[in-house]
């Protein structure tokens, strides 16, 4: 049986804003850096639990 997951982020800048719903996440090097993190993550993660990419 395959399982769905909601996932909710809250983006929270380095100077410590929290953007709305609807704002752009500004784009840097920094958050593109951090953005492929998590997405690894959340791959590993659907590996480990044995699911198909």
């Amino acid at each position: 049986m395959k399982k769905q997951y909601e996932f909710h982020f809250r983006h929270i800048l380095k100077d410590g804003t929290i953007l709305k719903e609807g704002e752009k996440l500004p784009v840097t090097p920094a958050s593109q850096a951090a953005f492929a993190e998590v997405a690894r993550i959340l791959i590993e993660a659907r590996k480990k639990r044995g699911e198909s990419a």
